[in-house]
């Protein structure tokens, strides 16, 4: 989709008589030569700092007044000189540049036990004197303790942490002293980032991690579930729960959804037959999901689908509905409309001088399908036990930020309110170029001022969101182990709709100098969507090693290596149901749904039991060949056939011709209002395509 952004760009600055010396001349000389903005500081360390400090707790809002009376952050925008976020700068300078030389068999472990000791235990009343007694193991496994000292959770069961931080169970302890090392590390690295020479806290850097540090704890200040001492049940048990990090692809995103739709149809097929149907309810579920571009329209489907615990299936019913509808029966006129100018504006020479920034805008989509999903159910999805962290990244500041939805819960104009939720999902979906920016965000950093900027697709730096997905979680598999071995549940569960290598090239569509910098930029664009679930595996073995050194309970786990379960588009699908650019036919969407489907019923037992889904796996495998898993195996790959034969057949030749009458009668320039035409329904060719689509429950 970028490839084609370029393209188009690339084309209309050419059609302009331009010779290769000219562009090259404008590129070695360009006219905006030496122009830079500011860096707005709060908003960038806010995009590396909070994402450390709001994690899995199970007291959301216990965390958030332990973490104030800790770090103390002023109660204005006024900058102040905050010593506990310096003991958290000085602890990161320990972990990259140690002052003392490395010990003999040192581990990774050793030094951050080292350092945890000598910069942040200090912050707990009687740290100091706690600290003195650690003896960090050189080798934590085979010498828990040290030798003859004290471990480092042995010290820090003897500090006292602030009355507010009473709240919190042992679980939440922990992750609120993990989280303050990862701040730490993450703002020093940060200022290392832009001052390599210097080794001190810089000045503006403070007081944007002090705005950062508020604006973490006002997020977990108003999660709906947390009270100081949880009374009536209101701690929320999501944390220890999976959740789903699901990447970008524009219609791509039918793979997604496809797989979505049948892992939570075999849930609700669960639930219909099984005698533990309450405790499929409350312990066989998604604790949140964090998504990019298609995968941030498709969180909230799965927002709803966790609003109501437990379920009465209505809102369960109408997000399974939903996934169908929005990812196999829409056309590009039900989603976008042309900007209107001639496309030499693209390149700032359109007539009369006029320039345009895309082709493309998202406004039927935002207007005919967001804003109404919101308008009838964002309540309910901002007050269920569900998060929901959605990306996307200004191209002002150079920033990635996840735009978290209890940012919107903190609104209290429902208007604004409204924006909030809308606007943060098509922030999520534009892509440059193509369509058009998104100008303003909401990310609980400034309230509902929000945050303007040239908010364009997460995909541009985070295609598979696995890490945000990760930290949603408590990072404890809180159980002791079991008799047949140490417990390693599924923590997040990533789709991406991409090949895991992504899709060969023919050697032919590779001949010039322009189709090499394309397919160079495609593959770039392919590993924003790899690339991070490589990084959450090996974070969550890090986070493991971190937990169980500073856990006061000996003897519970922690998430390992196989914290990360991903689901690729498999290579035996069809290249010709790849979608290319903003393309959306149905009939090619719906064979990617299928593909998803196919996907994750192959692979059903293996994600169910990952996931630690026991009575919803025990319940579609009865009956063995008449099983629930056995007849949606069968019913799917019926459809396939079904859809196979559709696609090689004469119906296809119609099909598309009736497609490309449809479309130039039916895509309309923004502005011009909806188009009545009956073909725009394109509703013989659906109707003839529900046969292909699944039944509904």
């Amino acid at each position: 989709m970028i490839i084609r952004a370029a393209l188009a760009l690339l084309a209309a600055y050419l059609g302009s008589c331009a010779t290769t010396q000219s562009v090259v001349r404008g590129m070695t000389f360009p006219s905006n030569r030496g122009a830079s903005n500011g860096r707005d500081f709060p908003l960038s360390v806010a995009a590396i700092l909070v994402p450390t400090l709001v994690v899995g707790y199970r007291n959301p809002l216990g965390a958030s007044q332990c973490l104030r009376d800790i770090l103390r952050p002023p109660t204005s925008t006024v900058c102040a000189r905050n010593t506990p976020l310096r003991r958290l700068f000085y602890f990161g300078a320990c972990m990259t540049h140690p002052k003392i030389p490395p010990a003999q068999g040192e581990t990774a472990a050793y030094r951050w036990c080292m350092c945890y000791r000598d910069r942040i235990l200090p912050l707990f009343a009687g740290g100091s004197t706690a600290a003195a007694s650690v003896d960090c193991p050189l080798c934590p496994a085979s010498d828990p303790a040290g030798t003859g000292g004290r471990s480092l959770s042995a010290a820090l069961a003897t500090t006292t942490m602030p009355a507010s931080c009473a709240s919190l169970d042992e679980r939440d302890r922990a992750l609120v002293r993990v989280a303050l090392a990862d701040a730490g590390e993450a703002i020093y690295r940060y200022d290392l980032s832009l001052w390599p020479a210097d080794n001190f806290l810089d000045r503006d850097v403070e007081c944007g991690a002090e705005q950062a540090v508020r604006n973490a704890i006002g997020l977990l200040a108003h999660d709906p579930y947390g009270r100081p001492g949880c009374p009536s049940g209101s701690c929320t048990e999501r944390s220890r729960y999976p959740t789903l990090a699901l990447s970008g692809g524009a219609a791509n995103g039918a793979f997604t959804a496809g797989y979505l739709h049948q892992l939570l149809r075999l849930r609700e097929l669960a639930r219909r037959v099984s005698p533990h149907a309450n405790d499929i309810d409350d312990d066989e579920r998604f604790g949140g999901v964090t998504g990019t571009s298609v995968g941030a329209l498709l969180a909230g489907v799965v927002d709803l689908y966790f609003s109501e615990r437990p379920s009465n299936s209505h809102p369960q019913l109408e997000a399974l509905r939903t996934m169908v509808r929005d990812l196999t029966e829409l056309s590009e006129w039900n989603l976008l409309c042309f900007e209107p100018g001639d496309a030499l504006a693209l390149a700032g020479m359109g007539l009369g001088g006029r320039t345009i920034s895309n082709l493309l805008r998202f406004t039927p989509l935002h207007d005919e399908i967001v804003v109404p999903f919101f308008q009838q159910w964002g309540t309910r999805v901002l007050d269920n036990d569900f998060v929901r962290i959605v990306m996307s990244v200004d191209l002002i500041q150079n920033v990635v930020l996840g735009l978290d939805e209890r940012a919107c819960r903190a609104i209290t104009d429902l208007q604004v309110r409204l924006r909030c939720l809308s606007d943060g999902i098509l922030a999520s979906i534009v892509e440059p170029v193509m369509a058009e920016r998104v100008s303003r965000v909401y990310s609980g950093l400034r309230g509902d001022r929000g945050e303007e900027g040239f908010w364009y697709d997460g995909g541009l730096r985070s295609g598979t969101p696995a890490l945000r997905a990760l930290q949603l979680t408590d990072g404890f598999s809180f159980e002791p182990s079991t008799a047949n071995g140490r417990r390693d549940p599924i923590h997040v569960l990533a789709v991406s709709t991409n090949r895991a290598e992504g899709i060969p090239r023919v050697p032919q569509n590779v001949q010039s100098g322009l189709d090499v910098v394309f397919a160079t930029l495609g593959s770039f664009a392919d590993q924003t969507r790899t690339w991070e679930l490589a990084y959450a595996s090996q974070f969550a073995v890090l986070r493991a090693d971190r937990i169980q050194m500073i856990n006061e309970r000996p003897g519970y786990t922690a998430a390992g290596l196989n914290a990360i379960w991903s689901a690729f588009l498999p290579e035996s699908a069809p290249a010709s149901i790849a979608a290319d650019a903003y393309t959306f036919n149905p009939a090619t969407m719906l064979g990617l749904f299928l593909v998803g489907e196919q996907t994750m019923l192959g692979t059903a037992e293996a994600v169910l039991a990952g996931l630690e889904w026991r009575h919803t796996l025990q319940a579609i495998r009865v009956g063995g060949a008449s099983s629930i898993l056995s007849q949606e195996r069968a019913g799917v790959a019926q459809r396939y056939l079904g859809w196979s034969q559709f696609m090689a057949g004469p119906d296809r030749t119609a099909y598309d011709r009736d497609r490309e009458h449809a479309f130039d009668a039916c895509m309309r320039y923004c502005g011009q209002g909806r188009n009545s035409d009956p073909q725009c329904n394109f509703a013989r060719w659906n109707q003839r395509l529900n046969a292909f689509r699944p039944p509904p429950l």
